[in-house]
């Protein structure tokens, strides 16, 4: 059972002299299992009567105990913190829960259990305040795992995870992942998550590998597969955010790096326009009022050629194959030309319509000409 904190002690003891003019009529004794009286408080009959439905039913009821000035509670139900709290709650109404999210937890038992609505509206309230600061969401969620505001809340603010969110990562790191739905959230999840990455590595942390292994791969992995499967007229949209002063070209590099890992023969064509329009250099800006937030689409400078190798070493592997389902006759010319020469084939061995299918599976890719882009 979890020791009260000092200022719920503290709460507790202005309680045994409550603010009426009459002196108390009434004693709760707080017992454990055994028996042992673990706390006593003084209160008056009436106000447990007319804010407590538990104390209303028992002092109506026919039973004995209905009469009698003490009533015994349960404290592996009712904890001495919590009872402390409830008891300055019926007293003082308007006086602020205590923020302590283990209390709110033993208060949300005790106002059930006593059957206080009012007690229970106000944890609620607290509750979703909480629940909505990044920095209290993880011990929120930990406390009341089906929060869904808690877990919207994280989910939101990668960047802002701290060491409570690692022993959450089953719960919302696949919650993470399925809030994206567009490019710009994609890239917005790989940076924030990135952000993390770079404070967790910058930190004494001995949990670095627990956190690679559960959050950062995986989040970065979806993010760039979800680019990757979105790409559009190779363009690489970036979200505005002046407080941070954009993104960083080496974390632009790693993005790409990433998205050209998810090439596959859905979205080849993509990814290659995605490399093309890197290589080319250059800055295309233009705004983007898509759900009431402004992207900037900006095409860094040249790409390191590391991205190109990795984007050919996919096509030197798979080019047989989208030749066979006629990928490249719906290529730009341009592009074909491009292709080929980097694998060092000809043109017309890239189309379906000017190649014998049977020939296809026996050829050999000679040396890739100019596979850096240099």
């Amino acid at each position: 059972m979890p020791s009260p904190t000092a200022d719920v002690i503290a709460a507790a003891t202005i309680t045994t002299e409550p603010p009426l003019a009459a002196p108390p009529d009434f004693t709760i004794l707080l017992e454990s299992s055994i028996g042992t009286v673990v706390s006593t408080y003084h209160v008056h009959r009436a106000l447990l009567s007319s804010q407590i439905h538990y104390f209303t039913t028992l002092f109506n009821s026919s039973f004995s105990d209905a009469t009698l000035p003490t009533a015994r509670l349960d404290a592996s139900i009712i904890t001495p913190a919590a009872l402390a709290a409830i008891i300055v709650h019926i007293y003082t109404p308007t006086e602020p829960l205590p923020p302590s999210i283990p209390l709110l937890v033993d208060l949300t038992t005790a106002a059930d259990f006593l059957q206080i609505p009012a007690l229970s509206s106000r944890i609620s309230a607290a509750i979703r305040h909480q629940a909505r600061d990044p920095a209290t969401a993880a011990a929120v969620l930990a406390a009341f795992p089906d929060n869904d505001l808690a877990c919207n809340t994280l989910t939101a603010n990668v960047k802002y995870w701290k060491k409570p969110a690692l022993s959450l990562a089953p719960q919302i790191v696949p919650a993470a992942c399925n809030r994206v739905k567009t490019s710009p959230e994609a890239i917005a999840l790989w940076m924030h998550t990135r952000a993390l990455e770079r404070r967790v590595e910058a930190s004494p942390s001995k949990e670095k590998p627990a956190w690679r292994e559960q959050v950062f791969e995986p989040l970065k992995t979806h993010a760039a597969a979800t680019i990757a499967g979105l790409l559009k007229d190779g363009e690489l949209r970036e979200r505005r955010d002046h407080s941070e002063g954009g993104f960083r070209a080496d974390e632009i590099k790693a993005l790409i790096r990433d998205v050209v890992m998810q090439i596959a023969a859905v979205n080849c064509r993509s990814v290659w326009e995605f490399i093309l329009a890197g290589e080319g250099g250059g800055a295309d800006l233009e705004n983007d009022d898509r759900n009431g937030e402004k992207f900037r689409v900006e095409r860094k400078g040249k790409l390191n050629g590391e991205l190109v190798e990795i984007a050919m070493n996919w096509w030197k592997a798979q080019w047989a194959g989208c030749v066979l389902r006629g990928e490249f006759d719906k290529w730009p010319v341009e592009m074909v030309q491009d292709l080929a020469g980097r694998l060092g084939v000809q043109v017309g061995e890239l189309l379906l319509n000017h190649t014998d299918p049977k020939e296809i599976g026996r050829r050999k890719v000679r040396a890739p000409l100019n596979i850096t882009g240099k």
